[in-house]
């Protein structure tokens, strides 16, 4: 059975300690596990989303990467319809908070748009914000200087 195979079984049987056991020892599991949130239905994806997240707590790095790229995949310019990204970032903010800092002023950009999935975001900002409410407000306050900086807003 190939990695990818025996990663899918393991998340279509719900089995997250096989999961973990897999993304501890092979990074490009994530990639499949990110894969995952597109195809299959809620409960799996969800699955799948817990997985990303025990993947943090091993390879946060290659987390980050995926994170920055489901995000973007909510972003209209995308051409990706990607209603279950807010899932598999809020199961990342209850098991790595820290892990989604970088990527909240994008979050909160997004989060009054697209009404299938503002809540979503809208809640999993929540999670961050009370898990690291000193780095969320330090992380939107450059977002918001850098902006002021490019716009030359105020003069």
């Amino acid at each position: 059975m190939t990695l990818k195979e025996e990663l899918r079984t393991a998340v279509e049987q719900g089995d997250l300690k096989q999961v973990e056991t897999i993304v501890s020892k092979e990074k490009k599991a994530i990639r499949y596990l990110a894969g995952m949130i597109y195809g299959l239905n809620a409960e799996k994806r969800h699955f799948a989303a817990k997985g990303i997240a025990i993947a943090a707590k091993y390879h946060p790095k290659m987390v980050e990467k995926v994170v920055e790229r489901i995000v973007w995949a909510m972003d209209s310019k995308s051409g990706t319809n990607a209603t279950e990204v807010p899932e598999i970032l809020k199961a990342i903010a209850k098991e790595q908070p820290k892990l989604l800092i970088p990527m909240v002023p994008e979050m909160a950009r997004l989060a009054p748009g697209d009404s299938s999935m503002h809540k979503g975001i809208q809640e999993t900002l929540r999670i961050v914000n009370e898990a690291c409410p000193g780095e969320v407000n330090k992380k939107m306050g450059k977002a918001l200087w850098e902006r002021m900086k490019r716009c030359d807003c105020g003069k």
